[in-house]
């Protein structure tokens, strides 16, 4: 704590806070940048995946139904169609 206090004071005595504000600043604007990126790639991500396992099921279903096999609820079983 001590070191804190005396790197402030130092700070302070020779008149640096401009220039530590300055570095302080592209500091956070770099941070901001880097979070923002992040979270549109977060998004895009969870798009493409929700899209792609709805497609995935769709297309199983078309190919089942035009392989010829019936397409009734009663007569589809989960193991004929994933197997």
């Amino acid at each position: 704590m001590l070191e804190v206090i005396s790197s402030i004071r130092a700070i302070k005595m020779f008149t640096w806070e401009k220039l530590f504000i300055d570095i302080l600043e592209a500091a956070r604007k770099y941070e901001l940048k880097e979070i923002k990126r992040k979270s549109v790639l977060q998004s895009v991500n969870a798009s493409i995946f929700n899209t792609l396992s709805r497609l995935i099921i769709f297309l199983c279903l078309v190919t089942y139904a035009m392989l010829g096999f019936p397409f009734q609820a009663e007569k589809v079983k989960l193991r004929d169609l994933f197997v």
